[in-house]
């Protein structure tokens, strides 16, 4: 019952936070207050909004008897320059400013907005130490990959639809599951380890984020709210670059399993010749129409 009752009480702040003019807009889709459960995030462009709008809050609180807990609240800033010098408050209690931001398991940092991916590595590992010592050294190498395939790889790659990550962080991610298959398998320690992957019909840790980011986007432009629809159109550039990157890989498969068989191999020299043979067919058709607007220019002269 508690829930229904937060949601129906809740649900009027968000119509009087809509209403105040303060906080972030797509169009004209108020996105400025997002709700999950009992959590709370207001989202502004500017200190003086955000403080508007936790101003509009303590008067709903008040109103209602609804009391914010200010120890368990945290204000951090995303892009531009930091604003920490600004004292926020929820009535007469001041918030405090910080450098990372836990939302729904995701671990935001202040100013780039980047995914902090220490700790879900750090759990990858510890997973995989546990299945380690559970099957003990002399162990089924299959096993243990389907095992770190079910457990380990979700648990590092939770919410990665929408991950943020530097250079650094895509590198930890990379290597966190090159390490696990060599050491699996023993082997491969000077060398990329993208055999072994293959062969145990597992993609590469980013590509896995790349396929699971075209398929939430997909979800996103079918869904039946607009404001997700509108969302997931702003992010279609993004989206393309790892869709390109993600073809680019399978194409990579197709013609390293094509090269291995001689049939596979013909086909490959027959669709060379036939890519070699529509260049110079383009670059014959484009010299044909250089000329002839060459002689219709004469003409006119």
């Amino acid at each position: 019952m508690s829930p229904i009752l937060f949601s129906i009480y809740v649900d009027d702040l968000i119509g009087e936070l809509r209403n105040s003019g303060y906080g972030i807009y797509i169009g004209r889709l108020f996105v400025g207050c997002i709700l999950y459960a009992d959590d709370i995030l207001l989202l502004s462009s500017s200190c003086y909004g955000l403080q508007s709008m936790l101003n509009v809050c303590d008067e709903f609180g008040n109103k209602w008897d609804i009391v914010f807990n200010v120890a368990n609240t945290r204000c951090v800033t995303f892009g531009g320059n930091s604003r920490k010098q600004f004292t926020l408050a929820i009535g007469a209690k001041h918030l405090s400013w910080c450098t990372k931001l836990k939302y729904l398991g995701c671990i935001f940092l202040d100013g780039s907005c980047e995914i902090d991916i220490s700790p879900p590595v750090g759990k990858f590992y510890a997973q995989f130490n546990n299945i380690m010592a559970v099957l003990g050294k002399y162990n089924n190498k299959m096993a243990v990959v389907r095992l770190t395939n079910s457990y380990c790889v979700p648990s590092m790659l939770y919410a990665c639809e929408m991950w943020s990550l530097s250079n650094s962080s895509a590198h930890s991610v990379r290597v966190a599951l090159n390490k696990l298959f060599r050491r699996i398998f023993n082997c491969c320690w000077r060398e990329n380890p993208k055999s072994l992957l293959f062969y145990c019909g597992t993609l590469p840790a980013l590509y896995t984020v790349d396929q699971r980011r075209i398929l939430f986007h997909k979800k996103l432009k079918q869904h039946n709210s607009i404001l997700i629809r509108t969302t997931a159109k702003l992010c279609q550039h993004d989206i393309l670059s790892v869709v390109a990157k993600f073809m680019a890989l399978i194409g990579g498969i197709i013609l390293s399993i094509l090269s291995r068989s001689p049939c596979g191999r013909r086909l490959l020299h027959l669709l060379y010749r036939f890519l070699v043979l529509s260049v110079y067919v383009s670059l014959l058709l484009s010299c044909f129409v250089c000329l002839s607007l060459c002689k219709l220019l004469r003409r006119n002269q």
